[in-house]
């Protein structure tokens, strides 16, 4: 029959949501707390940008920001004591793969890949779901195709304000 309110993918993420909500005896009203900026998220920005900079000169200080939000989350172990992070480049792909996982389901993602310049390769592919059957069988399907393009690293600008300002528009729109 179908559900509008339904995940067109089968999935379902409980992350932020109160456990009053999840229980089957709740009043029909609570109140989310919305984040609007984490310590970790200071602390990856921080990283991120001391990477760019010189990863030679900050690497000491790269590894300790790192190693902040890796053992608040229970992770043991240092950066600094790995030997595959030698260099800006393998530093700057496990910043990135550290934000993905440290940022799961929080909306970063789409605007960290506008940043680092690889949203095509990101956001431009198929979103997969799964299907599953009366009998509990599970099947991968594609619950949507996705499109991006060069010119949606930049929003247009709105045609009112063009006509006011005679502005030209971003590249593309």
């Amino acid at each position: 029959i179908g559900n509008a309110n339904a995940t067109p993918t089968g999935y379902y993420m409980p992350k932020y949501i109160p456990e009053t909500i999840l229980s089957s005896n709740h009043g029909g009203t609570a109140y989310r707390l919305w984040t609007i900026i984490r310590y970790a998220e200071i602390l990856l920005n921080y990283a991120e940008a001391l990477n760019e900079v010189s990863f030679d000169a900050n690497k000491s200080e790269i590894c300790d920001m790192l190693d902040l939000v890796r053992h608040r989350a229970g992770i043991t172990g240092n950066v600094a004591d790995r030997d595959d992070l030698n260099s800006q480049e393998a530093m700057r792909n496990f910043i990135h793969k550290e934000r993905t996982v440290e940022f799961a389901f929080e909306e970063h993602r789409p605007w960290d890949v506008r940043r680092w310049n690889c949203a095509k390769e990101a956001l431009g592919r198929p979103i997969y779901g799964i299907t599953v059957a009366s009998d509990g069988t599970i099947t991968r399907k594609v619950a949507q195709e996705r499109v991006f393009e060069d010119r949606m690293y930049l929003y247009p600008i709105p045609e009112g304000e063009v006509w006011k300002t005679s502005i030209e528009n971003n590249p593309g729109w």
